[in-house]
């Protein structure tokens, strides 16, 4: 994509007739682009919906992570698997593998991640324990 900016703000966009792969064709989000960045409903700052509510409420970057970390370590500790029982077809008995997984967390990777940010979450993903990496492009 070409941008053009004036004084700190992006006034036009289009594709790159150069490009090897699109020859400057845009799809419809990045032709989209200018309007979804200067929205007026564009979310800046972290919401959170209390249960029971149907409002959104502002909260402090410090008060989201918290809540994430938090609600993600729960659920990493309710739902780890240390082991599991796999039947051995050639003995007919129960092998138990150390597996260390957690199976109530899963990640789904965004079409806008580069090749580093989905390495860079493959590697949180086994850091948590958690084997469920998925990519929007595959879905």
């Amino acid at each position: 994509m070409l941008l053009f900016i004036k004084d700190g703000k992006l006034i036009h966009l289009e594709g790159d007739p150069d490009h090897p792969t699109n020859e400057g064709a845009l799809c419809p989000k990045a032709a989209s682009l200018r309007t979804v960045a200067y929205s007026q409903d564009r979310v800046t700052k972290p919401m959170r919906r209390a249960p029971g509510t149907d409002h959104w409420e502002e909260i402090s970057w410090e008060e989201a992570l918290d809540r994430v970390a938090i609600k993600a370590k729960e659920v990493r500790d309710a739902t780890w698997k240390a082991t599991e029982q796999i039947p051995n077809s050639k003995t007919g008995q129960t092998d138990t593998l150390n597996v260390n997984r957690t199976e109530g967390i899963t990640f789904l990777g965004s079409a806008e991640v580069d090749n580093e940010e989905s390495y860079l979450i493959s590697k949180f993903c086994r850091i948590i324990g958690t084997p469920y990496n998925e990519h929007q492009a595959r879905i």
